[in-house]
């Protein structure tokens, strides 16, 4: 049976096998709360979100799980070549997890990124932060 920690570390080995413009080690974890100084740089967490089961069919529980990805860096300037950088990365992220469809035992169905970047966090912290919600589905007997 599939778990939300075995969905999210799979996801969490897809984001650190993968050859993306900026280089990072992914985490999971359950509370993403890190003091400014440890963001100096790119972190990349994922945080296990929510889950959901109902009927599929006469045998089988359609599971959907939610994982939030959380693309934060301390930026030097804030202006809008650094931030651009980072949104292309934020990009090939959403493209990487749609291309590859397939995390463990889930298969990929959406992913949202609403608000793009937290305005409050680049104007009062000069942090990017950029929040991917994934959207995984496995069907259990």
């Amino acid at each position: 049976m599939a778990t939300i920690p075995d969905v999210a570390d799979a996801l969490v080995t897809v984001l650190n096998d993968a050859d993306l413009s900026q280089s990072f080690t992914a985490v999971r974890k359950y509370r993403p709360i890190y003091e400014l100084r440890e963001i100096g740089d790119l972190t990349i967490t994922v945080v296990p979100k929510e889950q959901g089961q109902v009927l599929a069919d006469r045998v089988r529980a359609q599971m959907d799980f939610g994982l939030d990805i959380g693309i934060q860096k301390k930026l030097t300037t804030g202006g809008n070549a650094e931030v651009d950088i980072l949104m292309e990365l934020v990009e090939e992220i959403i493209d990487l997890i749609r291309n590859t469809r397939v995390f463990g035992v889930a298969k990929w169905m959406k992913t949202e990124n609403n608000p793009i970047f937290a305005p409050e966090h680049l104007s009062e912290m000069r942090v990017f932060t950029s929040i991917l919600t994934v959207t995984l589905r496995a069907f259990i007997a």
